[in-house]
């Protein structure tokens, strides 16, 4: 089968999880024999990889836009030029639904599926009330009935953002769930031997801004008030430089380590030196990809109840209440004196994370291709 993934960009050296995913998709659906191809927007932006490596192709076609009405009137001539190329058009960034449900709605031939990867309405904007938001939401709305009624298949990321785009009314024979797939045989664990007798390490792997909730596991920390236990914070982002001071105003800056953007390979090696990963968003993240990290490395997690957090996690974590500080840290404190419970959670969590094996996200991707496609 012919088949083309769109996104803006390819980018494999400063973006986040979605990339490596658009690439691992890109390889195992060319290594089963099918012709992949990657259509790009923005050519200064396809960086860290090396392309004559990759199993499939990359093709660059300028965007010359100003707006995103702009983006949706030009991809839908984009995708009405590569037609005869392909069988089926895959959107992985889901921005671009509306353009490729143009496209059909104009007599485009090609099917059109798309990964729901993220929210493409209104759900929750911190600083802003609902009547501000109301015109936004009235226009996403719009958008989603277009989506709707012309693309093909929507493939949401889990069962909670399933019953979002639900509820915001997308049908439910057009949303066929497929959880992200992760490549473990490529993943170099280190072995959990070198931790320090009697320290308690807690770690959190992501960006670092305000949605993240990263101050509330900073603040969690001081509540259990334990010199022994400490925090690794992996990531970079604009809350940074607070967070440091955060964690001086509270006392435990000795305890708080920052170690800025890392390698999958150094991230291997720090989950090996953790004892407990903590995902604490303030906001219905659609999955949690370091989660599942995490787990397959053999932490216990604690995430926040909402969102698509806690079905990434099911038996291989703790659940605390979204922004509730003192629960959470109730949690740590848990795992800090229950050796029996994080041993449990972790071979839960290990047996968890091969559920997201990206062999059976292709999978399902190839029986969604087959049937709209016909097998071709």
């Amino acid at each position: 089968m012919r088949i083309c993934f769109v996104d803006l960009f390819m980018d494999l050296e400063c973006s986040g999880g979605s990339m490596h995913s658009l690439d691992l998709y890109a390889t195992k659906l060319a290594e089963r024999g099918h012709e992949v191809s990657i259509l790009t927007f923005y050519p200064k932006r396809n960086i860290g990889f090396d392309r004559t490596k990759k199993p499939y192709k990359i093709i660059e076609d300028p965007l010359d836009i100003k707006s995103h009405i702009d983006l949706t009137l030009t991809l839908k001539d984009k995708l009405k030029k590569y037609e005869k190329k392909f069988d089926i058009y895959h959107m992985h960034d889901p921005r671009l639904l509306l353009g490729a449900a143009l496209y059909r709605k104009f007599d485009g031939k090609i099917p059109v599926v798309g990964d729901l990867n993220t929210y493409l309405f209104y759900r929750k904007n911190f600083g802003a009330t609902d009547i501000i938001t109301l015109p936004i939401r009235f226009l996403h709305k719009q958008r989603l009935r277009l989506i709707d009624k012309y693309c093909d298949l929507l493939f949401p990321v889990s069962p909670y953002v399933e019953n979002i785009y639900r509820e915001y009314g997308i049908r439910k024979e057009k949303l066929f769930m497929i959880g992200d797939g992760f490549d473990f045989s490529k993943s170099k664990l280190a072995k959990r031997s070198d931790k320090k007798e009697n320290s308690f390490r807690l770690l959190y792997l992501g960006r670092l801004e305000h949605t993240k909730g990263v101050d509330l596991i900073i603040r969690a920390l001081s509540l259990v008030n334990k010199p022994l236990i400490s925090l690794d914070i992996a990531g970079d982002g604009p809350e940074k430089e607070k967070l440091v001071e955060l964690a001086k105003k509270l006392g435990i800056e000795k305890q708080v380590t920052f170690h800025g953007f890392i390698t999958n390979e150094k991230m291997y090696n720090l989950f090996a030196k953790c004892d407990v990963f903590i995902h604490a968003p303030r906001w219905e993240e659609a999955f949690g990809r370091a989660i599942v990290d995490a787990m397959y490395a053999g932490l216990p997690v604690i995430v926040a109840d909402i969102g698509g957090c806690p079905w990434v996690a099911g038996e291989g974590g703790l659940k605390f209440k979204s922004e509730d500080e003192l629960e959470l840290a109730k949690k740590i404190d848990l795992l800090y004196f229950d050796i029996k419970l994080r041993e449990k959670l972790s071979e839960a969590g290990i047996e968890r994370a091969k559920y997201f094996d990206v062999k059976n996200t292709i999978d399902k991707f190839e029986e969604a291709y087959n049937k709209l496609a016909g097998g071709k």
